[in-house]
């Protein structure tokens, strides 16, 4: 009998990623092409404007509250 090799799963980064799915227009692939011809992955191009995101409308917590404010109304 032919043993198949082991499939090696992502590599060992010291910390757990969990999938996320979520529902993206045509914008989308429009950013799939940017990446593509970029070298770079969706992955690090949806983290990336996730950090953005995070440090633009990040509002510090304060003792008084439990939670981060509001986001702003027209937040791009």
């Amino acid at each position: 009998m032919d043993e198949q090799p082991k499939k090696r799963g992502r590599p060992f980064t010291g910390r757990a990623k969990e999938k996320r799915n979520i529902r993206v227009g045509e914008v989308w692939d429009q950013a799939a092409e940017l990446a593509r011809a970029r070298g770079e992955t969706m992955t690090a191009v949806v983290e990336r404007a996730l950090k953005n995101y995070v440090h633009r409308y990040h509002v510090p917590r304060t003792a008084d509250s439990d939670q981060a404010g509001p986001p702003p109304d027209s937040a791009p």
